[in-house]
Protein backbone atom coordinates (compact mmCIF):
# COMPACT_ATOMS: atom_id res chain seq x y z
CA UNK A 1 0.00 0.00 0.00
CA UNK A 2 2.68 2.34 0.60
CA UNK A 3 4.57 1.37 -2.84
CA UNK A 4 1.08 2.32 -4.60
CA UNK A 5 0.98 5.98 -2.20
CA UNK A 6 4.70 6.93 -3.18
CA UNK A 7 3.60 6.45 -7.47
CA UNK A 8 0.51 8.21 -6.80
CA UNK A 9 2.04 11.20 -5.14
CA UNK A 10 4.73 11.11 -7.87
CA UNK A 11 2.42 11.32 -11.12
CA UNK A 12 0.20 14.00 -8.63
CA UNK A 13 3.76 16.47 -8.81
CA UNK A 14 4.45 15.87 -11.98
CA UNK A 15 0.74 16.78 -12.98
CA UNK A 16 1.11 19.53 -10.55
CA UNK A 17 4.08 20.94 -12.17
CA UNK A 18 3.04 20.93 -15.60
CA UNK A 19 -0.29 22.59 -14.23
CA UNK A 20 1.32 25.51 -12.57
CA UNK A 21 3.79 25.92 -15.81
CA UNK A 22 0.31 26.10 -17.85
CA UNK A 23 -1.45 28.17 -15.37
CA UNK A 24 0.95 30.75 -14.94
CA UNK A 25 1.39 31.36 -18.65
CA UNK A 26 -2.55 32.84 -18.97
CA UNK A 27 -1.06 34.90 -15.28
CA UNK A 28 2.10 36.22 -16.67
CA UNK A 29 1.06 37.19 -20.14
CA UNK A 30 -2.50 36.16 -21.10
CA UNK A 31 -1.65 38.09 -24.83
CA UNK A 32 1.13 36.49 -25.97
CA UNK A 33 2.02 34.91 -29.31
CA UNK A 34 3.68 31.85 -28.40
CA UNK A 35 3.47 29.98 -31.66
CA UNK A 36 2.52 26.82 -31.56
CA UNK A 37 4.53 24.72 -29.68
CA UNK A 38 3.94 24.07 -26.44
CA UNK A 39 6.74 23.47 -23.65
CA UNK A 40 6.35 19.65 -23.96
CA UNK A 41 7.72 19.87 -27.60
CA UNK A 42 11.07 21.12 -26.54
CA UNK A 43 14.14 18.97 -26.11
CA UNK A 44 14.30 19.96 -22.27
CA UNK A 45 12.13 21.62 -20.00
CA UNK A 46 13.82 23.55 -17.08
CA UNK A 47 12.59 25.39 -14.57
CA UNK A 48 9.31 26.06 -16.57
CA UNK A 49 11.42 27.20 -20.43
CA UNK A 50 11.53 24.91 -22.91
CA UNK A 51 14.61 24.58 -24.51
CA UNK A 52 15.08 23.64 -28.22
CA UNK A 53 17.48 21.69 -29.88
CA UNK A 54 20.67 22.99 -31.48
CA UNK A 55 20.90 24.16 -34.78
CA UNK A 56 23.51 25.28 -36.97
CA UNK A 57 23.90 27.24 -40.23
CA UNK A 58 26.73 29.61 -41.83
CA UNK A 59 28.85 29.17 -38.69
CA UNK A 60 26.42 29.66 -36.02
CA UNK A 61 24.44 27.71 -33.77
CA UNK A 62 21.38 28.69 -32.31
CA UNK A 63 18.60 27.04 -30.03
CA UNK A 64 15.07 28.80 -29.15
CA UNK A 65 13.76 28.94 -25.07
CA UNK A 66 10.09 29.02 -24.97
CA UNK A 67 9.33 31.59 -22.04
CA UNK A 68 5.35 32.58 -21.20
CA UNK A 69 4.80 29.58 -19.10
CA UNK A 70 7.56 30.50 -16.61
CA UNK A 71 7.02 31.59 -13.36
CA UNK A 72 10.13 33.39 -12.60
CA UNK A 73 12.78 35.22 -14.26
CA UNK A 74 16.04 33.63 -15.87
CA UNK A 75 18.85 35.08 -14.13
CA UNK A 76 21.37 32.91 -16.12
CA UNK A 77 22.15 30.00 -18.39
CA UNK A 78 24.94 28.10 -18.34
CA UNK A 79 25.97 25.42 -21.32
CA UNK A 80 28.58 22.88 -21.33
CA UNK A 81 29.24 22.39 -25.05
CA UNK A 82 30.07 19.23 -26.06
CA UNK A 83 32.59 17.65 -29.30
CA UNK A 84 31.47 15.15 -31.59
CA UNK A 85 32.58 12.42 -29.46
CA UNK A 86 30.26 13.83 -26.24
CA UNK A 87 33.54 15.58 -24.19
CA UNK A 88 33.16 18.74 -22.69
CA UNK A 89 34.71 21.82 -24.48
CA UNK A 90 36.81 23.76 -22.25
CA UNK A 91 35.83 27.58 -22.59
CA UNK A 92 37.77 30.32 -21.48
CA UNK A 93 37.42 33.77 -22.40
CA UNK A 94 37.01 34.40 -26.14
CA UNK A 95 35.51 30.31 -26.45
CA UNK A 96 32.65 31.90 -27.78
CA UNK A 97 32.19 34.67 -30.22
CA UNK A 98 28.88 36.69 -31.59
CA UNK A 99 26.57 35.58 -28.79
CA UNK A 100 23.54 37.71 -29.35
CA UNK A 101 19.44 36.89 -27.43
CA UNK A 102 16.52 37.80 -29.89
CA UNK A 103 13.14 38.03 -27.88
CA UNK A 104 10.41 40.63 -28.08
CA UNK A 105 11.40 41.55 -31.30
CA UNK A 106 15.13 42.75 -29.99
CA UNK A 107 18.37 41.39 -30.39
CA UNK A 108 20.25 41.91 -27.54
CA UNK A 109 24.19 41.52 -28.40
CA UNK A 110 26.94 40.24 -25.53
CA UNK A 111 28.55 42.95 -23.19
CA UNK A 112 25.89 45.98 -24.65
CA UNK A 113 23.36 47.02 -22.31
CA UNK A 114 20.39 49.13 -23.80
CA UNK A 115 19.29 52.97 -22.25
CA UNK A 116 17.09 51.04 -19.90
CA UNK A 117 20.33 48.67 -18.92
CA UNK A 118 18.78 45.71 -20.26
CA UNK A 119 20.98 43.04 -22.06
CA UNK A 120 24.01 40.19 -21.39
CA UNK A 121 27.71 39.64 -20.73
CA UNK A 122 29.20 36.52 -21.24
CA UNK A 123 31.16 34.42 -18.27
CA UNK A 124 33.35 31.57 -18.31
CA UNK A 125 32.61 29.86 -14.64
CA UNK A 126 29.74 30.11 -12.14
CA UNK A 127 29.48 28.57 -8.37
CA UNK A 128 26.21 29.82 -7.61
CA UNK A 129 24.38 25.85 -8.38
CA UNK A 130 27.38 23.75 -6.73
CA UNK A 131 27.88 22.77 -3.59
CA UNK A 132 29.73 26.02 -1.55
CA UNK A 133 33.15 26.82 -2.70
CA UNK A 134 33.08 24.82 -5.93
CA UNK A 135 32.77 26.63 -9.01
CA UNK A 136 32.08 24.96 -12.36
CA UNK A 137 34.81 26.26 -15.35
CA UNK A 138 34.69 25.34 -19.30
CA UNK A 139 31.39 26.65 -19.51
CA UNK A 140 30.15 29.67 -20.55
CA UNK A 141 27.55 31.63 -18.71
CA UNK A 142 24.80 34.04 -20.30
CA UNK A 143 24.38 36.32 -17.44
CA UNK A 144 21.58 38.55 -17.44
CA UNK A 145 21.10 42.22 -16.95
CA UNK A 146 18.54 44.73 -16.08
CA UNK A 147 14.95 43.39 -16.84
CA UNK A 148 16.03 40.85 -19.47
CA UNK A 149 15.27 37.92 -17.16
CA UNK A 150 12.02 38.85 -17.09
CA UNK A 151 11.29 39.97 -20.86
CA UNK A 152 12.64 36.27 -21.23
CA UNK A 153 9.81 35.26 -18.87
CA UNK A 154 7.03 36.41 -20.86
CA UNK A 155 8.60 35.66 -24.77
CA UNK A 156 10.19 33.09 -26.61
CA UNK A 157 13.64 33.78 -27.86
CA UNK A 158 16.43 32.69 -29.71
CA UNK A 159 19.86 31.96 -28.23
CA UNK A 160 22.94 32.45 -31.04
CA UNK A 161 26.58 32.37 -31.13
CA UNK A 162 30.15 30.91 -32.76
CA UNK A 163 32.43 28.45 -31.48
CA UNK A 164 35.59 30.77 -31.95
CA UNK A 165 37.88 27.58 -33.14
CA UNK A 166 34.82 26.35 -35.56
CA UNK A 167 34.60 22.62 -33.29
CA UNK A 168 31.36 21.22 -34.11
CA UNK A 169 29.40 20.46 -31.84
CA UNK A 170 27.08 16.91 -30.35
CA UNK A 171 24.83 18.70 -27.65
CA UNK A 172 25.53 20.49 -25.05
CA UNK A 173 24.68 20.05 -21.14
CA UNK A 174 22.43 23.31 -20.10
CA UNK A 175 21.60 25.09 -16.22
CA UNK A 176 19.04 27.25 -16.24
CA UNK A 177 18.92 29.49 -13.09
CA UNK A 178 15.75 31.31 -12.24
CA UNK A 179 14.11 33.13 -9.46
CA UNK A 180 12.11 32.24 -6.82
CA UNK A 181 12.62 29.38 -3.69
CA UNK A 182 15.89 28.78 -3.59
CA UNK A 183 15.13 24.58 -3.98
CA UNK A 184 13.50 25.94 -7.35
CA UNK A 185 16.07 27.90 -8.60
CA UNK A 186 19.11 25.14 -10.34
CA UNK A 187 17.53 23.34 -13.32
CA UNK A 188 19.67 21.10 -15.14
CA UNK A 189 19.42 18.99 -18.72
CA UNK A 190 20.44 18.06 -21.42
CA UNK A 191 19.96 18.84 -25.67
CA UNK A 192 21.26 17.68 -28.96
CA UNK A 193 21.94 18.84 -32.09
CA UNK A 194 18.35 19.06 -34.71
CA UNK A 195 20.70 16.87 -37.24
CA UNK A 196 23.94 15.14 -37.22
CA UNK A 197 26.33 17.70 -37.96
CA UNK A 198 29.21 15.60 -37.18
CA UNK A 199 29.13 14.02 -40.12
CA UNK A 200 32.57 14.73 -41.91
CA UNK A 201 31.97 16.91 -45.30
CA UNK A 202 34.80 17.72 -47.97
CA UNK A 203 36.18 20.78 -48.49
CA UNK A 204 39.17 21.64 -50.44
CA UNK A 205 41.80 24.14 -50.34
CA UNK A 206 44.10 25.72 -53.18
CA UNK A 207 47.64 26.02 -52.47
CA UNK A 208 49.49 29.47 -51.28
CA UNK A 209 51.07 29.79 -54.61
CA UNK A 210 47.71 30.19 -56.41
CA UNK A 211 47.32 33.40 -54.62
CA UNK A 212 50.52 34.94 -53.34
CA UNK A 213 53.08 33.65 -55.85
CA UNK A 214 55.07 37.32 -56.98
CA UNK A 215 54.18 36.98 -60.66
CA UNK A 216 50.47 36.08 -60.49
CA UNK A 217 50.08 40.00 -59.25
CA UNK A 218 46.91 38.75 -57.41
CA UNK A 219 44.99 37.53 -60.59
CA UNK A 220 43.50 34.72 -59.08
CA UNK A 221 42.21 36.16 -55.72
CA UNK A 222 38.38 36.20 -55.56
CA UNK A 223 36.88 38.79 -57.41
CA UNK A 224 36.37 43.01 -55.55
CA UNK A 225 39.11 41.54 -52.97
CA UNK A 226 42.12 43.28 -52.62
CA UNK A 227 43.03 42.21 -48.76
CA UNK A 228 42.44 39.34 -45.70
CA UNK A 229 43.66 39.31 -42.45
CA UNK A 230 44.90 36.56 -40.91
CA UNK A 231 44.42 37.31 -36.88
CA UNK A 232 44.97 41.28 -37.01
CA UNK A 233 47.87 40.73 -39.65
CA UNK A 234 46.69 42.34 -43.16
CA UNK A 235 47.31 40.56 -46.28
CA UNK A 236 46.93 42.65 -49.50
CA UNK A 237 46.69 41.63 -53.15
CA UNK A 238 49.67 41.88 -55.14
CA UNK A 239 51.56 43.38 -52.41
CA UNK A 240 52.37 40.20 -49.82
CA UNK A 241 54.11 37.92 -52.38
CA UNK A 242 56.29 34.69 -52.06
CA UNK A 243 59.33 33.92 -50.73
CA UNK A 244 58.61 32.69 -47.51
CA UNK A 245 62.02 32.36 -45.80
CA UNK A 246 60.71 32.26 -42.09
CA UNK A 247 58.71 29.94 -39.93
CA UNK A 248 56.52 32.98 -39.24
CA UNK A 249 56.00 34.00 -43.12
CA UNK A 250 55.36 30.82 -44.26
CA UNK A 251 52.29 30.27 -41.39
CA UNK A 252 51.28 33.62 -42.46
CA UNK A 253 50.64 32.61 -46.24
CA UNK A 254 49.31 29.25 -45.77
CA UNK A 255 46.83 30.37 -43.52
CA UNK A 256 46.14 33.46 -46.03
CA UNK A 257 45.54 30.65 -48.44
CA UNK A 258 42.86 29.14 -46.63
CA UNK A 259 40.69 32.34 -46.00
CA UNK A 260 40.90 32.90 -49.92
CA UNK A 261 40.18 29.57 -50.82
CA UNK A 262 36.93 29.93 -48.66
CA UNK A 263 36.49 33.69 -49.84
CA UNK A 264 36.98 31.78 -53.96
CA UNK A 265 34.38 29.31 -53.13
CA UNK A 266 31.70 31.41 -51.86
CA UNK A 267 31.75 29.33 -48.57
CA UNK A 268 31.27 31.76 -44.82
CA UNK A 269 35.13 31.52 -43.32
CA UNK A 270 33.45 30.29 -39.73
CA UNK A 271 31.41 27.37 -41.94
CA UNK A 272 34.62 26.56 -43.81
CA UNK A 273 36.61 26.38 -40.58
CA UNK A 274 34.32 23.78 -39.30
CA UNK A 275 34.28 21.85 -42.17
CA UNK A 276 38.58 21.79 -41.66
CA UNK A 277 39.76 18.52 -39.93
CA UNK A 278 40.98 19.28 -36.42
CA UNK A 279 44.57 19.63 -36.62
CA UNK A 280 44.29 22.26 -39.13
CA UNK A 281 41.88 24.76 -37.44
CA UNK A 282 44.12 24.05 -34.05
CA UNK A 283 47.17 25.26 -36.81
CA UNK A 284 45.28 27.92 -38.04
CA UNK A 285 43.94 28.96 -34.43
CA UNK A 286 47.69 29.36 -33.45
CA UNK A 287 48.97 31.44 -36.47
CA UNK A 288 45.87 33.61 -36.12
CA UNK A 289 46.81 33.85 -32.02
CA UNK A 290 50.18 34.86 -33.08
CA UNK A 291 49.19 37.28 -35.86
CA UNK A 292 46.82 39.22 -33.06
CA UNK A 293 48.97 39.29 -29.85
CA UNK A 294 52.46 37.98 -30.66
CA UNK A 295 51.95 35.13 -28.22
CA UNK A 296 52.99 31.35 -29.72
CA UNK A 297 50.54 28.70 -28.86
CA UNK A 298 52.80 26.14 -31.05
CA UNK A 299 55.47 25.63 -33.36
CA UNK A 300 55.03 27.89 -35.94
CA UNK A 301 56.52 26.00 -38.77
CA UNK A 302 54.72 22.62 -37.71
CA UNK A 303 51.68 24.65 -37.99
CA UNK A 304 52.52 25.87 -41.62
CA UNK A 305 53.37 22.18 -42.32
CA UNK A 306 50.12 21.14 -40.98
CA UNK A 307 48.46 23.19 -43.05
CA UNK A 308 50.47 23.29 -46.15
CA UNK A 309 50.74 18.92 -46.54
CA UNK A 310 46.25 18.63 -45.72
CA UNK A 311 46.04 21.36 -48.83
CA UNK A 312 48.54 19.21 -50.85
CA UNK A 313 46.28 15.89 -50.33
CA UNK A 314 42.98 18.29 -50.91
CA UNK A 315 43.91 20.43 -53.60
CA UNK A 316 40.58 21.55 -55.04
CA UNK A 317 40.29 20.88 -58.69
CA UNK A 318 39.86 24.64 -61.28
Amino acid sequence: MKKVFNYSFLIFLFAFVAFACSKESDEVNPTASLGSESVSEYQATLGCYGVGCMNYSGGVWSFSLKGGSAPYGLSHLNLELLDCDGNPLYLVSGSVTSAKIVVAGKTYVAGTLDTYGNGFVLEYSDGSCTAPGVVETGIVKFEMKGGLDDILKANNAVFSFSVANGALLSGANILVKTGGPREQQCNRDSIGTCEDYCEPVEVCSFSQGRYFNKGNKGKNWPMGVDHVYVGTRKLKKGVDTLPATTAEAKALFQAGALVLSAMEQGIGWNEYLAMLPEPVRNAYACIATYYTNGSTTCNLQTAASTIGNWIDENHCEE
